[in-house]
């Protein structure tokens, strides 16, 4: 299993890269099997292309949800 403060570290570390990104709506750490990753949720009309599919190693879950407020910074 991934180091914990690792994957917290990589989750602040791309939220900073995202936060101001019309189609960022908030991010996660989430486990899968054994392991932690990071879910990312976005705008529904987001282009996949724009999207990280990766950070710092850790895999990112992409989620698209519509209708979604942001809560908090």
């Amino acid at each position: 299993m991934q180091d914990q403060a690792l994957v917290r570290k990589a989750k602040d570390a791309l939220r900073a890269r995202v936060k101001d990104q019309p189609w960022f709506h908030g991010i996660a750490i989430v486990p899968r099997g054994n392991d932690l990753i990071l879910r990312l949720n976005v705008s529904p009309t987001v282009d996949d292309s724009e999207l990280p599919h990766e950070f710092a190693g850790i895999p990112i879950e992409i989620v698209r949800l519509e209708g979604y407020e942001r809560r908090g910074p």
